[in-house]
């Protein structure tokens, strides 16, 4: 992290002994978690600054804020200590001791004893450990801590690893310890959803169990914790909401132009599982507005953001905000006062309320919830409103397939080609116990449930490398066996510069069990016999019973063929993109494709939009007017009656959209749609399929927490043209033993001319621990059931 930029400090390479470079994904974790103490450091010296004061950093480790702060200037009139084990102390005075540059910041040493390891006159280590409470009050006092000064405490990460009464013992003793102090802590929220599982998962395989997590698994309970063990007033933020609303727009670009990156899912919901709490006593209470001004009791509890103020009994429970205070302008990041009418940093307007409830399993809360205007981008739920009404959230049907070799990946696409086959291409995934790129089509079969997986062969001498060997491209229909390959990534700086077009050749004789008894559902086609053109080369053929049956092998045999076919890149081609959208669309009988949004190797968001003719293959810009939308990529897009609507998306600012747009491709006219009803959540990443006059968005990532389940609504109202109202809403639960990721990169849905048992599903390939590819039972469970 220091070495690639994020955060200065020169004394960091005292304390590491092996340096080695992390994904930027990693990066960016440390980062926020140590821009989130900076910003401690900073309030708490700046309201303290002409006074004594006294830090005690709990579970130091090999922390150099010490020496990066004396080097700056900031700990006149400070003494401060460090807590932890007694062995680690005694290693990390010996490094100290070791090394010149620090030797010198040390003010002369006194004696020591075998508790206080290093006792000079501004820095202390004590080493012992924090279950032994009266040891540690022994140790303060023997180093001179003085009870009555105001009194940083700080706790990154470890208090989650003592089990639930020693942690509390910690803040209680601390509470009623120092008369004024402020106690900041860094931990794990939310262990209940599929992050949260994998992220137990992962510290119980490094033998670091959190072990308070589940007793306090939310930033509410949380703060309620802190006030009852004695504090007067505490205050949690998730990493999401300190990005986007404490670090300024400069800083933000600033970091966000350090490396590529393209791992937005993963960054937002590990931002969404870290909290900063900071809990407040005594003289201290002012540094609650220091660090936190545009957070008043009155804006009580939302998604990001938790509070509990027992000093002005006006953060309970019973308090419920008015249209007059204030509220959260996601689309630039600012929390407004409850005087304010406006964002105090864009401007915007018209704020209005609404609520949220988390159901996602034992994580229960009930959260207030305002938004700013047009970029309505906080977390409306359904299920507040649904309760109102009388209705009911329903739950989907979900039929998990098994998992295969081969299909574990994120990133990929997929289509349906014939009759009951989906097609997946690309992503990244494990591959002969190695993760990378795959470079296979995988032919799912939609009834059966078995997987062929087709490899490249380059056959007859045409190279044409691995198309396939990319990431977050398009996979779209044009006609019942092509599709068109677009976009997509090799990594965040290197785009996809080639599209293609894959022709599937089928050949079938095949007896399936369907919904009328058995049917014989056989499509023949001619075999490839000659290939023409130096772009076309046949890139692989799979035959039958030994891959693509699971019961009967003279029921089930399968030959499949593809062809792939290079697409001219000059003229009006798009400019390379991946995270776009595309849709099929027929102009004139003829099939075309149009290409919305998208994203650079400049990490720069598209709201441009392009059409591909299948049969001229020719790009050409379409120039639009109308209500245009911002930029956006890793949205989605639909074809509804000769139109393409788009929803949601990541904005160029990086934070989740909720609005829904539709193209009028023949008049080339951009409408954004009104949502009415009940609220739609931002979100991003997600899938979206039509079901007759029903858009489904499904998944996706927000900001806050529980993630986004399924959203069903009426792209355009029969009544009301231009209306999008809203039917119905569905969560899933997680299962901890088969953690189920809700940011998707690929679905699809059996067309009209699928058998009967296929036509009402919709498949699912899952971004999951493991392959997760599901059937919704659509016709039931979602058309049926809407109510507008």
């Amino acid at each position: 992290m220091v070495d690639a930029g994020y955060f200065k400090d020169d004394f960091v390479n005292h304390f590491v002994n092996k340096r080695s470079r992390r994904s930027p994904l990693i990066n960016r974790g440390y980062y926020v978690r140590a821009a989130a103490m900076e910003h401690v450091f900073q309030g708490f010296f700046e309201t303290c600054q002409h006074e004594k004061k006294q830090v005690v950093s709990l579970g130091a480790g090999f922390d150099s804020a010490y020496f990066r702060l004396k080097s700056q200037g900031h700990l006149e009139n400070t003494t401060y200590f460090e807590v932890d084990f007694p062995e680690l102390m005694q290693r990390k005075k010996a490094l100290i001791q070791t090394s010149p540059a620090l030797r010198e910041m040390l003010s002369d040493a006194t004696e020591t004893s075998q508790d206080i390891i290093l006792n000079c006159t501004d820095y202390k280590l004590l080493g012992v450990d924090l279950t032994q409470l009266d040891l540690l009050d022994q140790c303060l006092a023997a180093a001179n801590i003085d009870q009555s000064l105001p009194t940083l405490i700080l706790s990154e990460v470890v208090l989650t690893y003592l089990d639930p009464q020693g942690s509390s013992s910690v803040i209680q003793w601390m509470a009623a310890y120092f008369e004024s102090a402020v106690f900041v802590s860094y931990e794990q929220v939310s262990p209940c959803d599929s992050f949260g599982i994998v992220m137990m998962n992962h510290f119980c395989k490094l033998r670091s169990p959190l072990r308070t997590i589940d007793t306090f698994p939310s930033g509410e309970s949380q703060v309620e914790r802190y006030t009852r063990l004695g504090w007067s007033c505490a205050i949690a933020v998730d990493m999401n909401y300190f990005y986007t609303s404490v670090l300024t727009s400069p800083e933000r670009q600033r970091v966000e132009c350090l490396e590529a990156f393209d791992e937005f899912e993963e960054w937002h919901l590990k931002c969404s599982h870290y909290i900063l709490l900071t809990a407040f006593k005594g003289a201290c209470l002012s540094l609650r507005h220091t660090l936190w001004p545009y957070i008043t009791a009155e804006a009580e509890t939302t998604g990001t953001v938790f509070i509990q103020d027992n000093s002005t009994h006006v953060g309970d429970s019973s308090h419920q905000p008015t249209d007059g205070d204030g509220g959260v302008c996601v689309s630039c990041g600012v929390v407004t006062l409850q005087s304010q009418t406006q964002c105090r940093r864009c401007g915007g307007a018209d704020l209005t309320l609404g609520s949220l409830r988390d159901s996602a399993a034992s994580c229960h809360r009930t959260n207030t919830v305002v938004t700013c205007g047009k970029h309505i981008r906080n977390d409306v739920s359904s299920s507040s409103t649904n309760a109102q009404s009388g209705r009911r959230d329903r739950e989907v049907e979900w039929t998990p397939l098994p998992p295969v070799e081969g299909a574990q990946r994120f990133g990929h696409s997929s289509a349906v080609v014939g009759s009951h086959f989906v097609i997946t291409v690309g992503g990244f995934g494990a591959d002969g116990g190695r993760h990378c790129r795959m470079r296979t089509l995988l032919a799912h079969h939609a009834l059966n449930g078995t997987v062929v997986d087709i490899k490249v062969t380059g056959e007859h001498g045409c190279d044409i490398g691995n198309p396939f060997e990319c990431m977050y491209h398009t996979l779209t229909p044009v006609g019942s066996t092509s599709l068109l390959l677009f976009g997509g990534r090799l990594s965040p700086t290197r785009p996809c510069l080639q599209s293609f077009l894959l022709e599937f050749w089928l050949g079938e004789n095949q007896n399936l069990d369907t919904e009328n008894g058995m049917e014989d559902v056989s499509s023949v086609r001619d075999d490839v016999t000659t290939l023409g053109g130096g772009n076309i080369a046949e890139i692989g053929s799979c035959v039958g019973p030994e891959h693509c049956s699971t019961q009967n092998s003279d029921q089930n045999t399968v030959l499949m063929k593809c062809v792939c076919q290079k697409l001219p890149t000059d003229g009006a081609c798009p400019s390379p993109r991946w995270r776009h959208s595309a849709v099929s669309i027929s102009i004139d009988k003829s099939p075309h494709v149009v290409v919305f949004g998208g994203m650079s190797d400049s990490q720069t968001a598209f709201n441009d939009c392009y059409m591909f003719d299948v049969q001229q293959h020719c790009w050409s810009k379409l120039d639009c007017d109308g209500e245009i939308p911002e930029p956006r990529h890793s949205h989605t897009a639909t074809h509804w009656n000769g139109c393409m609507v788009i929803a949601c998306g990541l904005a160029s600012d990086l934070l989740p959209l909720k609005s829904i747009f539709r193209l009028d491709v023949v008049s080339r006219n951009w409408t954004e749609l009104t949502i009415l009803g009940n609220g739609l959540r931002p979100r991003y990443s997600h899938v979206a399929t039509l079901i007759g006059d029903c858009l489904a968005l499904i998944g996706g990532v927000c900001l806050t927490l529980p993630p986004p389940g399924v959203d069903v609504r009426q792209p355009c109202h029969r009544r009301s043209p231009g209306i999008c109202s809203a039917a119905t809403g569905f969560v899933e639960s997680d299962n901890a033993a088969r953690p189920l990721w809700y940011f998707i990169h690929s679905s699809t849905h059996g067309t009209t001319d699928c058998c009967s048992r296929w036509r009402r599903k919709l498949f699912l390939l899952w971004h999951s621990s493991q392959c997760d590819a599901r059937l919704i039972d659509t016709a039931r469970r979602i058309v049926r059931n809407v109510t507008l």
